[in-house]
């Protein structure tokens, strides 16, 4: 990048998985309490693996994504998600990261394989608070404070040498580009950090660091003045980078009294006026102009990450966004990149991924302004191109799985990848709708048989101890399962009489000590009610074999209490054989 190249990067939010890919939910699960907030409802207790009834899972989400709950190390959803960005003009996601231990860093390493396939940028929104949490120490010894700066100079090289080495790396004039999110070292640590002799990758020149921008702002008669504050992070940095526009307006008594922060349209404007002229007063000392641009803002999803007090920017059916853009847009003389707030931080609704509720508007007003801000010209036929390929990869899977020959299809939809990411649009539909009709004709093969087995039943042993209630699949529907593949669902009733947890088990072929995988981590709330409950079972985590351990196929842990079990099995086959 330099100085006359634009360009547009979004925050990339993580993780989030599911049960089929990862064993786990990361952010699709959370509950917790703002424990600063005044507000009345400021709990909140979210079960992604649960399947309400409207059929969308429990996700700690306050708007539901198109695609469902997917997996963040799934790289065909990896790869609708670039895509998907490219059409909209952003050029790269700045992954938010910890350090190589943490899972952040597999969901990193995972989207820089499908970025390199795609001509797409990565860069890094280091999450810096982490490697001074305590639970640093569960990959490290630690003895004192200075181990955990050292930890962080080695964070640092990995990232010199694992990141901004490769192409995708996002980098100006050759300097790697890094946002430091704060909370971690002091400016003195840093400082430390900063002196420390690199081995720096060739090609590439010393790193440039970024911080938030430390804008605060007051309510003066209804109007919010803000302000860049000065701090000595301002001194050593190479520059600031937008965020989220400050929530100053006091929610109680409004129409925001949900939150106990909130910010308007016209607030969030103000914000990017005054980041913008603050940057000006340092114009000899940063080396990049950042504004940002973000749909709006909701933490009750996470409670405020069970921390601090519930803040809003409304979404106000997309003027929020719109707005900011055209900001950015007037103003795109003075402004080098526009960073977005965020591509998919469902938890606290500030995501331009397309959702069930917002449908794919924030991603055309990307697309309309990051046009104008850039000087190239609108396209907005490639925008739903990427979903039909992930749809159709996901079908391509299921026939895999089934036993059929895929590899020449999975050709096809490599190449219309290329042309998505190429805004080869027109060649892309055409192939699109030459494989459809290509994969109906194929998928008419796959057979369906439907099984539901309701308890008590004869070919399901049952009982009960202080463990929990043990269930064993007999071998007729054992085998019958083991055999084919197949997905499904198990509905019950649970007694709902305290705030515990309970997992529901399977048995698994998986190299793990204790042979089960988790099928669903459920919290209660308390009611005194027998409720329903609904989750998912996977031939990928399931096998039905408990003679691997001898205990059971699915255990319902921890002694609660369930009735009217009743498991739902779809069996495909392949009527070829």
């Amino acid at each position: 990048m330099d100085k006359n190249n634009k360009k547009v990067y979004a925050d990339y939010h993580g993780p989030r998985c599911t049960r089929i890919v990862d064993g786990e939910l990361g952010h699709w699960k959370f509950s917790g309490t703002a424990k600063k907030s005044k507000v009345k409802n400021r709990t909140v207790n979210y079960n992604g693996d649960l399947i309400l009834e409207n059929g969308l899972n429990d996700v700690a989400a306050m708007s539901y994504p198109i695609t469902g709950i997917q997996s963040q190390n799934d790289p065909h959803y990896i790869e609708y998600q670039i895509l998907l960005a490219k059409a909209a003009h952003i050029d790269g996601f700045f992954v938010e990261w910890g350090f190589k231990e943490h899972r952040s860093n597999k969901e990193l390493l995972g989207i820089m394989e499908i970025a390199k396939k795609y001509d797409f940028e990565i860069g890094i929104n280091w999450c810096d608070a982490w490697h001074f949490y305590d639970w640093i120490e569960e990959f490290h010894t630690i003895n004192d404070r200075q181990d955990k700066v050292n930890l962080f100079k080695e964070s640092l090289q990995y990232l010199l040498d694992n990141v901004f080495s490769k192409k995708t790396g996002v980098t100006f004039n050759g300097h790697p580009i890094i946002f430091m999110f704060g909370g971690g070292p002091t400016v003195e640590e840093f400082k430390n950090i900063l002196s420390e002799e690199y081995k720096i990758p060739q090609g590439l020149k010393d790193p440039w660091f970024f911080t938030r921008a430390p804008i605060n702002g007051q309510v003066t008669e209804n109007k919010v003045n803000y302000e860049l504050t000065h701090t000595k992070w301002l001194d050593i940095m190479q520059g600031v980078f937008g965020w989220m526009p400050t929530r100053v307006r006091k929610g109680e008594g409004t129409k925001y009294d949900n939150w106990d922060r909130y910010a308007v349209v016209e607030d969030t404007v103000d914000y990017l006026d005054t980041l913008n002229l603050g940057q000006d007063k340092y114009e000899d000392s940063f080396k990049i102009k950042i504004s940002s641009a973000a749909p709006g803002m909701d933490n009750r999803a996470c409670a405020s990450w069970d921390k601090h007090d519930l803040s809003h920017i409304p979404r106000d059916n997309g003027r929020t966004y719109e707005e900011m853009w055209k900001y950015n847009a007037v103003n795109k003389s003075d402004i080098d990149i526009v960073y977005i707030v965020s591509w998919n931080d469902y938890t606290e609704r500030h995501q331009i991924e397309p959702t069930i509720i917002d449908g794919y508007r924030e991603l055309l007003t990307t697309e309309k302004y990051a046009a104008d801000f850039k000087g190239i010209n609108q396209n907005t036929d490639g925008m739903g191109l990427p979903f039909k390929l992930f749809d159709l990869r996901k079908k391509v899977d299921l026939l895999n799985k089934v036993g059929l020959e895929t590899i020449c299809y999975e050709s096809i939809l490599d190449e219309i990848g290329i042309m998505v990411s190429k805004g080869s649009y027109v060649e892309a539909k055409l192939e699109i709708e030459g494989i459809i009709s290509l994969l109906d004709n194929v998928l008419q093969q796959i057979t369906i048989d439907y099984l539901e087995v309701n308890l008590p039943n004869e070919n399901i042993i049952s009982y009960s101890d202080e463990g929990g209630l043990y269930l064993k699949f007999k071998e007729g529907i054992a085998k019958r399962l083991r055999d084919n593949y197949y997905r499904g669902y198990i509905s019950f009733e649970y007694f709902d009489n305290d705030n515990d947890s309970f997992l529901i088990k399977g048995t698994t072929n998986k190299e793990k000590s204790d042979n089960y995988s988790i099928i669903a981590d459920i919290k209660k709330n308390g009611t005194n009610m027998w409720e329903k409950g609904k989750v998912q079972i996977f031939k990928e985590n399931i096998i039905f074999n408990h003679r691997l351990n001898g205990d059971y196929d699915i255990l319902f842990d921890n002694n609660v209490k369930v009735k009217n079990i009743t498991f739902h099995f779809s069996i495909y086959g392949n009527s070829r054989f």
